[in-house]
């Protein structure tokens, strides 16, 4: 009997250490659920819980969805002057990136989400909005062709805040889409001021020339993830700065679409809430 060669052995005892510990994270996930029941984490209720997920059956039927959004940007398209499916600024500035997808507007659950993730560090909101906008991509096949690039911090801003709040999501939305993400491919060579209270004009000079790519890309079809887009200022920017190094396509997702006026009065909600001087809200 010929002995199995190394490469063989060695990659047998990887595929046997990898069912090892799937094995044991689900036996951890179930112990958990026994002595930690989950339970919504929006209205803290333990019933109709959708499988696999810490929401409720009720709290994600009342989730805010996109009502006739721009292709483009997904700006509300209510009362807009422009083609079927584009608002007139994308018609008139195409924006470097394909198309938008996201959750619904900045607002309800959503909202609720995003600002204790970002503000309070809860950390397990990232896993449900990770969760959520993972499903959402599963039932768009062609979402299945792109690698997914979380919106990098600068050093200072993630020292600030201790994690990257798209990162956090995008760990569960690649886990849930089955999509590589990619890491290190860009880094933000600027600290930026926060975008809180700056004009669309204002934000678009701040972002300017803000990502350089480390590297020249392998992957040619990127999704850009955030967890909010107001103005589309930095999405903007990192989309320019990838088609630059050589993507071809270049389309961003997102959990919640903002407008300047919602952005500004949830800051003003926070900051009476955070006297305390710590890091102000500054969505993109």
């Amino acid at each position: 009997m010929v002995a199995p060669t190394r490469s063989v052995s060695t990659a047998l005892s990887t595929t046997l250490s990898e069912r090892g510990m799937r094995a044991l994270r689900q036996g951890a996930m179930r112990l958990q659920a026994l002595v930690y029941p989950p339970r919504c984490l929006l209205c803290s209720s333990n019933r109709n819980l959708r499988d696999g997920m810490d929401a409720c059956t009720g709290c994600l039927a009342e989730m805010p969805r996109m009502h006739h959004p721009c292709v483009s940007c997904a700006a509300s398209l209510v009362n807009n002057a422009g083609s079927a499916d584009l608002c007139g600024r994308c018609l008139s500035h195409p924006p470097p990136f394909a198309r938008t997808r996201c959750l619904g507007p900045y607002e309800g659950g959503i909202a609720a989400l995003i600002t204790g993730l970002k503000y309070s560090g809860r950390l397990e909101n990232a896993r449900l909005l990770g969760q959520l906008v993972g499903h959402y991509m599963r039932a768009h096949p062609e979402c299945r062709r792109l690698s997914l690039l979380p919106v990098p911090l600068h050093p200072a801003r993630l020292r600030g805040r201790g994690f990257n709040q798209a990162l956090e999501i995008g760990k569960w939305v690649a886990r849930t889409a089955g999509i590589e993400m990619i890491k290190g491919l860009v880094r933000r060579q600027r600290n930026t001021p926060a975008q809180t209270g700056l004009s669309a004009r204002g934000r678009r000079s701040n972002v300017a020339n803000a990502f350089v790519c480390s590297r020249r890309p392998v992957a040619t079809r990127i999704a850009l993830l955030d967890d909010v887009m107001t103005t589309g200022s930095t999405v903007a920017s990192l989309a320019a700065t990838l088609r630059g190094a050589g993507c071809e396509h270049v389309e961003v997702w997102c959990c919640a679409r903002a407008s300047l006026h919602a952005q500004q009065r949830a800051a003003n909600r926070i900051d009476k809430k955070r006297p305390d001087g710590r890091e102000p809200p500054g969505l993109a």
